[in-house]
């Protein structure tokens, strides 16, 4: 289990801190409501195409990236075109983000709400 997870701060704040005895990922709270409440709510849970913004990282270009990453490259570019960096999230922190998002949907998520 991932629970070291790395969660989305509030807007303005650089880091996430659980309060005490609060949820700390949003597979708890998954778990929580589906234990307490079972089915009576539907739980819709986040999935990130290209990876998690945090997990997201400059890469010097596409040389040396993998065909799964070269599918999840962001190209930035100037308004004239000019490719100014590349930015992807690389295979092995894929993999855990996958592994997360298929641990919220075994606690009990319903769906999936695409993020970026």
């Amino acid at each position: 289990m991932l629970s070291t997870y790395i969660t989305d701060p509030p807007l303005g704040q650089e880091r996430w801190e659980p309060v005490e005895g609060g949820f700390c990922s949003a597979l708890d709270l998954v778990t929580y409501i589906r234990k307490n409440y079972g089915t009576f709510f539907s739980v819709g849970v986040a999935g990130y195409p290209e990876g998690h913004p945090n997990r997201i990282s400059q890469v010097g270009g596409l040389e040396g990236l993998s065909e799964a990453e070269r599918g999840r490259v962001a190209v930035e570019r100037e308004e004239d075109g000019t490719v100014t960096g590349f930015y992807v999230c690389k295979d092995q922190d894929f993999a855990q983000e996958i592994q997360y998002l298929k641990q919220k949907v075994e606690a009990g998520a319903d769906f999936v709400v695409g993020c970026r």
